[in-house]
């Protein structure tokens, strides 16, 4: 039980408009105080009458009252607080935004590499034979991490190409000599720009913070892949030679 000294403290602390959770304070470090001593709570004297007894016995009531209701107070924010730390998502769904990107970036991965094999074997320029293994080699690669990065998030991701880049492949099968390579620079000029945009979109209005990241990453790359192939279009187009080879 608190000294008659905290009780009538606790009292004037409460007229004086004092918060509970600190006059709660006050007597746990009174307590702490007493257990040091060899003490514990101190027994209602015989000599109070019954009326004093009452009221003490109603103070300490009160006190205890206010010190839980303090505690409670205090959990319930420490909760809120690592609630608010946790990660955006709690659902554990993918948002729209990161799965649209990871299903897009997946699908032009697997038409470029399906592309470059194209181009390594049938371009006339051996230029566009590098390039196109390149995209077969950098892609190849992307694609595994993407994988990697989408298997942890539980997004789901194709494993074949769309319609519109099947269209693509066909329109290159049926192409040949200097024909082919205009037509799949052409494709890699127009879908790698499509790729700048996606990575973009993502970097800005992403929810996941691994697949921005990816994102990032992977933008240097692509940027890299639409300037080579700019290049090659350009030379291809003109009477001088190719990127690593002529026409």
């Amino acid at each position: 039980m608190p000294s008659r000294e905290t009780l009538e403290r606790a009292k004037r602390d409460k007229l004086r408009g004092k918060s509970p959770s600190t006059q709660a304070d006050e007597f746990i470090r009174e307590e702490i105080h007493h257990v040091r001593e060899g003490k514990h709570l101190i027994p209602l004297s015989s000599e109070l009458s019954d009326h004093q007894a009452n009221k003490e016995r109603f103070m300490k009531t009160q006190l205890t009252t206010w010190a839980i209701a303090a505690m409670a107070g205090s959990l319930a924010l420490a909760q809120s607080a690592r609630d608010s730390a946790g990660t955006g998502n709690m659902s554990g769904k993918p948002s729209s935004v990161d799965a649209t990107f990871i299903k897009k970036l997946a699908e032009g991965d697997l038409a470029e590499v399906d592309a470059g094999r194209l181009a390594s074997q049938r371009a006339e320029s051996q230029g566009v034979k590098n390039f196109g293994q390149e995209m077969v080699t950098d892609h190849s690669k992307n694609d595994t991490e993407l994988k990697s990065v989408a298997a942890s998030n539980g997004m789901p991701i194709p494993e074949t190409i769309d319609k519109q880049h099947a269209a693509e492949k066909s329109k290159l099968e049926s192409a040949s000599g200097s024909a082919f390579d205009k037509e799949y620079l052409q494709a890699q000029v127009r879908d790698h720009e499509k790729t700048v945009q996606l990575l973009r979109h993502e970097i800005s209005h992403g929810q996941d913070p691994a697949v921005k990241d990816f994102a990032r990453k992977t933008l240097p790359v692509v940027q890299h892949h639409l300037a080579m192939a700019k290049e090659l279009q350009s030379n291809t187009n003109g009477a001088g030679t190719t990127r690593g080879g002529t026409r």
